[in-house]
């Protein structure tokens, strides 16, 4: 009988549209618009201990390819790590996701997203509860 299962997962994304904005209730707004296409990456693991405690984490890259297809150029990571305990139907858990800028350079010297500087971070603490109803 096995008490430990580790899991993994890679996983490659077309990203054909992304905006990000900012705004307040005085009017000020900020926008971003990541021009078509850009690419994702995600690389992920999780651990499960005798299918009640689970620890999962991931990063994930957003990237444009240069014009010229001389490289990539990442301009954004995600980065995320949790820990839940599973009793069924109800999982408590605790997950930290933040968002960090990438600078990046394409080409020969062409600076590229020196403007776009977007940044978050957040922890969640939650009670789920789920189940499953076959027909």
């Amino acid at each position: 009988m096995s008490y430990v299962t580790i899991g993994w997962f890679l996983l490659f994304g077309f990203v054909p549209v992304q905006n990000d904005y900012l705004s307040t209730r005085a009017g000020e707004y900020a926008a971003a618009e990541i021009k078509p296409p850009a690419y994702s990456t995600e690389i992920g693991i999780d651990f499960v201990f005798s299918d009640i405690l689970h620890f999962f984490g991931s990063v994930k890259t957003y990237s444009k390819i240069a014009p010229d297809f001389s490289g990539f150029s990442p301009y954004r990571d995600e980065y995320t790590a949790g820990i839940e305990g599973r009793m069924d139907p109800v999982v408590v858990g605790v997950k930290h996701k933040c968002i960090h800028p990438v600078e990046s350079f394409v080409g020969k010297d062409e600076k590229l997203f020196t403007e776009y500087r977007y940044g978050a971070n957040e922890t969640e603490i939650y009670v789920k509860i789920s189940g499953r109803t076959r027909f």
